[in-house]
Order: structure tokens, then sequence, then C-alpha cells
């Protein structure tokens, strides 16, 4: 990006070249203006435009090289040395503080009319306090879209860091919550069921066993980003969850009916509201009513709790607004809660 505005060096090249001056002096000249190209390019390696503001030796030095590069050049030639004062202004802009680079910056633009006054250069060579004023201007205006926009990417950087970490958080409460509650549904059952039938009781036993591995490896896979909801699993889950705490179920069995494209939402609010009916709401019946771009869970209980939400339906709303669908909890027609999705 900085090598290819040396191409207006050629100016001064040219001007060495068919200036009045002698072979020794344009050798003298091409070389001070080859290094001075060198020097500018090692100063943009040094000082990247993307990290401006520094003020340290090194950006220092290569300032003050340049200008000694650009004082013999006008020692030699005044219209060769104000050739390079544009290069001045944009490497001051680039690798310094502001009130130093705009001191430099006005500098530079003074020394063409100051030539002129004393004589030493023609009025003509004011063009170029011109174009180091635009390329200065030019310069701040990249500088500061470039620091804007290091604020802009640290700042997406944290909103994905406070995504990542709510995206866990949702994940983690609705894979224990369903799980925990399932487990404590199966456990109360174990309980009621020791003494009258132990066969049953052993049963219940092992699907608890077996359900706790199954939560330590989504509990694993969820914290790794791994966790994938498939909505006729969550169906089959939620129909055993209802029916081991004594509610009756009415659940698909299949999932033709949904757009494929919004299952696996639909499969994490599934997860969830039948979790809340089985913890929460007293009923004695539950029906899960699938559409192509949404569904219905509907149960027979005390209703809904108040306007205070808890994590869970906060979660439930999160994943259904980023699919951009919305939520509806109200109460039933006669008693119950009703949680309606529509994508």
């Amino acid at each position: 990006m900085s090598a290819v505005w040396l191409i207006f060096l050629a100016f001064p090249v040219v001007e060495v070249l068919t200036g009045d001056l002698a072979a020794w002096q344009q050798v003298v000249g091409l070389v001070l203006l080859v290094s001075f190209a060198g020097v500018y390019l090692h100063a943009f390696t040094e000082h990247p435009p993307g990290k401006p503001g520094r003020l340290d030796l090194s950006a220092s030095a290569h300032l003050g090289l340049l200008v000694a590069h650009t004082a013999g050049l006008v020692v030699l030639d005044p219209a060769v040395g104000v050739g390079t004062l544009p290069f001045l202004g944009a490497i001051a802009v680039f690798t310094m503080r502001a009130l130093p680079a705009g001191v430099v910056v006005v500098a530079a633009m003074a020394t063409p009319p100051t030539l002129a006054a004393a004589g030493v250069a023609d009025w003509g060579a004011l063009i170029l306090t011109v174009i180091t004023g635009c390329v200065a201007i030019v310069c701040t205006i990249v500088r500061v879209i470039d620091s804007r926009d290091d604020v802009w990417r640290q700042a997406r950087r944290d909103y994905d860091i406070v995504a990542e970490r709510e995206r866990v958080a949702r994940d983690v409460h609705d894979v224990l919550g369903h799980s925990l509650t399932v487990l404590a549904v199966k456990a109360e059952l174990a309980e009621r069921m020791l003494d009258r039938d132990p066969e049953r009781t052993r049963h219940e036993l092992q699907q608890i066993q077996s359900l706790t591995r199954e939560s330590m490896a989504e509990i694993r896979a969820t914290v790794a980003g791994l966790r994938v909801a498939r909505l006729a699993d969550e169906l089959v889950a939620a129909r055993a969850a209802l029916a081991d705490a004594g509610i009756d179920a009415e659940v698909p069995t299949a999932t033709d009916a949904v757009d494929p494209r919004h299952r696996l939402v639909l499969a994490w609010v599934v997860r969830e509201a039948v979790t809340n009916v089985v913890r929460h709401s007293g009923a004695q019946r539950c029906e899960v009513v699938l559409a192509s771009n949404g569904l219905r869970v509907v149960d027979d209980g005390v209703g809904p709790a108040g306007s205070v939400e808890g994590t869970g339906l906060r979660g439930l709303r999160e994943r259904v607004a980023a699919a951009g669908g919305r939520v509806d909890i109200g109460a039933g027609d006669q008693r119950g809660t009703v949680v309606e999705v529509e994508l």
C-alpha cells in the first residue's frame, strides 16, 4: 500500500535528470531519492498504518532520516527536494501522535513558500504546499477510519464472546433442566414402586443410570459447541417424560409436517416447554401440535405463573427470535398454559 505511492517520486527523478545539474550531482540526487524510498518503505514496515499513534524512537528516527534526505535534496536542487514533502506528511500522520504529526505537516507545507520567499525556488513550488496538505488530510481520514475499524473489530470480538457464553448458558440450562427433571420424576416413580413392583423399580433405576450418562455426554457436547437437538428425538423424550410424570400426553410421532429448516429450533422449544409442564404446571394432560412453521404446546395445569420469566423461557425466546420467529405464552381457554411458536 505504501509502495504504490512511490510512483510520484518520478517527478523529482525527472527533475534530477533534466535539470541544470552536473553529472556527480545527478548521481547524488538519484542515490538520495532511492535511499529516501527505502527508508520510507521501512518506516511503514515498522509502523503499519493500521496501528498508528505511537511516538517512539523508531518512528522519530525514520522521520529524521527522511527529513535529512529532503534537506540534502533541497541543498542539491530545491525543485527536487520539495517533491518529497508529501511523503513526510504521510509518514508523520501514520506513525506519530496527532500534535507532533500536525507540526510536521505544517512545517512541510511551509517549506515551499519559505524557499520561494528566500529566492531559492520559484513560486510554482507552492503547488507542493497544496499537495502536501491534501495528502495529510486524506491520510488523517484513513487513520481515523482504521482506528474506528479497530474499535469495531474489538467490539465484535467482545460481542462474539458474550454470544458464545449465552449460547453455552442457554444450552446447559436446557439440557440440565430437562435431564434433571426427568431424573427426578423417575426417582420419585422408583421410590413409589419400590415395595409394590421391585422389577419396575429396577428398570427405572437402570433408566436413571442411562439418562445420567446421556446427560453427561450432552453437557460435554454442549460445552464443545456440538450439541444439536433433533425434533424426532425430543418428541420421544417428551412423551416419555410426560408419561413418567403421570401426565396424559398427546405428542406427534412424526415430524414430516414441519419444514426441515425449523426442526432444530422447534426441538429446543419442545424440550423446554415440556420440561416446564412436568416441573411447574400440575397438569393432567398435555398436547403438542406441530405445524409447518411452528408448534403449540397446551396443558390443563395451573396456568402462567406471572410476568416474571425464568432463564429457560428467556432462552427459548432468544432462540426463536434468532431464527426470525415469535413466541406467545399465555393462558388457555379455560385453564392451563399455551406456548405457541411461529417461525
